[in-house]
């Protein structure tokens, strides 16, 4: 029987936010995975099969320990970092060598873009937002990730990598310069009428500031 390929190092970094979220808990992690898996074949052409449940807790309890600190820093989000053994060498590692971690390039990025897509979203006609199967689309926070078109396919909207995405919303909460994200835990959730031109000004200041 032929051995299954070695997981990608996009579905590892998926596996590691869900456990760094939920915990080490590989048959819900495994749901969580497959249900990705339908919605990244929807989108482009992707191929994978999800790993069974005792790869997932290897990727989870080894793979995460095989990886060197300067991979972990520039790759992963600090809350992932938690999954390592040498955690507080990592961190001391990261605060010793960078005064902003590289991270942050690619939070400052996401928050770009999402402020252009929800820019693009609040100008657009009702009737240019449907997806294309021609059904409309309501709600913000549905289009926020991108991957949609609006203005009859005059302007596409950026697409945007959900765990970062994830890491950004929660560092943004931490602050009270967005009180519109207090109630929210994904950016799906974000409400119409929360998408004010002052809101994406302060998204768009905060993202050129940096230091997330």
């Amino acid at each position: 029987m032929p051995r299954k390929p070695e997981t990608s190092f996009e579905l590892k970094t998926f596996i590691w936010d869900k456990a760094a979220t939920i915990g080490n808990r590989p048959e819900v992690i495994l749901r969580e995975l497959e249900n990705e898996l339908r919605r990244l074949r929807k989108e482009r052409d992707f191929y994978e099969e999800a790993p069974d449940v005792r790869t997932i807790k290897r990727i989870i309890e080894k793979d995460i320990n095989l990886l060197s600190p300067e991979v972990v820093i520039a790759k992963l989000p600090p809350h992932v970092w938690y999954l390592r053994d040498d955690y507080e060498a990592i961190k001391s590692w990261a605060d010793k060598n960078f005064k902003e971690s590289p991270y942050s390039e690619e939070l400052k990025i996401a928050a770009l873009i999402i402020a252009s897509n929800l820019e693009k979203i609040r100008s657009a006609p009702p009737e240019s937002l449907g997806d294309p199967f021609g059904h409309t689309i309501y709600t913000v926070g549905e289009k926020v990730y991108g991957g949609w078109w609006v203005y009859e396919d005059r302007a596409k909207l950026g697409d945007v990598d959900r765990t970062v995405a994830a890491e950004l919303l929660k560092r943004l909460k931490e602050e009270e310069e967005f009180p519109e994200l207090a109630d929210i835990d994904d950016w799906e959730e974000l409400k119409e009428a929360s998408v004010t031109e002052d809101f994406i000004q302060r998204l768009i200041s905060r993202a050129h500031r940096g230091n997330f």
